[in-house]
């Protein structure tokens, strides 16, 4: 009599059981739904998308140059993935500002390493503008739409700068130049001294 009792109980149970996974499955079967395809839209419509279909929204925004600013890149989960309705979307966009850097340290020093300082910080657009000086080679100061720039100083990337480097004169610059414009004037002088007539 105990023994049927207890197999009784056990199929109870076992029913019990299966029913509450079931019931589970089933219930949560019901409440998925497909997830939108929202990639390369703008985050504006995409978010409004994924919050009409019960989603809530999450955001990260990063920097590009190729694709447009808003656009979204990336999503989570996957489109057309069945997923649990009321759950969080994860999307990444391009962000609509332009990335900022720091001026690195770049003054006083030769211009292959103001170059490099520069460049190892994103700034691609660089201008060098040579200055007579009886220093060669140094880095006197940099601009940017004018603006006299400093090390930790933050600007686009995107940015103009324009470079000023120190170039030195030889000695014997000026000296051959003033030789040879004596030398011109002397041949001048000499030609019209000795009778020299000019033929159309």
């Amino acid at each position: 009599m105990m023994n049927f009792l207890t197999i009784i109980v056990v199929a109870a149970l076992l029913a019990w059981l299966i029913g509450v996974v079931f019931l589970n499955y089933w219930t949560r079967h019901g409440d998925e739904v497909e997830m939108p395809q929202v990639e390369n839209l703008n985050v504006s419509a995409a978010t409004r998308i994924l919050r009409d279909a019960d989603f809530e929204v999450s955001l990260d925004s990063v920097y590009s140059n190729e694709v447009a600013p808003g656009t979204v890149i990336r999503q989570i989960p996957r489109e057309n993935s069945m997923v649990k309705r009321g759950g969080t979307a994860y999307l990444q966009y391009v962000c609509y500002t332009t990335k900022k850097a720091k001026v690195p340290e770049f003054i006083d020093g030769p211009l292959a390493s103001a170059m490099n300082n520069f460049k190892s910080r994103g700034f691609e657009n660089i201008e060098i503008v040579e200055v007579s000086s009886d220093q060669n080679d140094l880095v006197l100061g940099a601009t940017y739409n004018g603006l006299e720039l400093k090390p930790g100083m933050e600007i686009p990337v995107t940015a103009r700068i324009v470079i000023k480097v120190a170039v030195s004169v030889p000695d014997n610059f000026y000296n051959d130049s003033v030789y040879q414009e004596d030398a011109d004037a002397e041949f001048i002088d000499s030609m019209f001294d000795e009778g020299f007539e000019y033929e159309e």
